[in-house]
Order: C-alpha cells, then sequence, then structure tokens
C-alpha cells in the first residue's frame, strides 16, 4: 500500500471520508481502480498485483503504457471484467495480443488504438475472449 501511495498518491488511496453517526459504506465485491492519464509504466503495474478482486481498470490515456506492460495484465485473469486503454499511444497490435489471458474480461475499450484492419484484429479478439464487448475497433467508414 506504501507503494500504490508513492507512485499515485495518498489521495487517489484514501478511504471516502463520511460524517461523524453515518453507516458504514458496504465494500464492494469487486473494486475498481481508475489511472486513466497517469505515468503509469510497466514497474508501476507490479504494485497492483496484491489486488486480487480488481474487476475494473481504466489506464486510458496512460503516456507511458506500453506494449511490454499490457503482458503484466494477465494476474488479473480470473477478476478482470473491464479495461479501458482508450488512447494510449505506446500500445499496439502486438501488446494487444497478450490480452487473451484475460478470461474474465466482459468490455474492452481500445478506442483511439491504432491497428491496421481493425475489423479483422477486433474479430480476432472477440475469438479469443468470447463474452468480451471489443469497444473502438470499427472500420473507417468510406
Amino acid at each position: 500500500m506504501a507503494a500504490l501511495r508513492a507512485v499515485f498518491g495518498a489521495a487517489a488511496l484514501a478511504p471516502p471520508r463520511r460524517s461523524p453517526g453515518a453507516a458504514p459504506a458496504a465494500a464492494p465485491a469487486r473494486g475498481g481502480l481508475d489511472l486513466s492519464g497517469t505515468p503509469v509504466t510497466y514497474g508501476g503495474l507490479d504494485n497492483l498485483v496484491s489486488l486480487a478482486h480488481l474487476a475494473h481498470l481504466d489506464l486510458s490515456g496512460c503516456p507511458h503504457l506500453s506494449d511490454w506492460a499490457l503482458g503484466r495484465l494477465h494476474v488479473f485473469s480470473g477478476t478482470l471484467q473491464h479495461l479501458a486503454l482508450a488512447r494510449c499511444p505506446q500500445v499496439s497490435e502486438r501488446g494487444l495480443a497478450a490480452l487473451h489471458h484475460l478470461s474474465s474480461l466482459r468490455s474492452l475499450d481500445l478506442s483511439g488504438i491504432p491497428v491496421p484492419s481493425p475489423g479483422r484484429f477486433r474479430a480476432l479478439l472477440e475469438a479469443a475472449l468470447p463474452g468480451c464487448r471489443i469497444l473502438g475497433l470499427e472500420e473507417p467508414r468510406e
């Protein structure tokens, strides 16, 4: 937890404040983490490994997230249901191929990720991840 605070700041990991006398909120069965726009890297993802129940992960617009880093997400294969990688400039089709391990994935946002033959690549991802809704890989309109 200290490593997460060092990387993402204490405010991002602080528990929500509640007024005195208020009933405690029920903890969600599965958690989510929004790291969109942060400078997270392969090494930074190591700090997330202990989040055993991570179901939602938003890495949209992370400028340093690379193909290599996507391979690190396999540790969430049993829990991760929603993943956003939109507009990550260093992510390509090579890194996206590593996502086939994420068997629990139900939605994957790849908006703004340049891949050759988006329709064909989308079909490959849908075959590898049955039941997952792939967003952002539409064929360009002519």
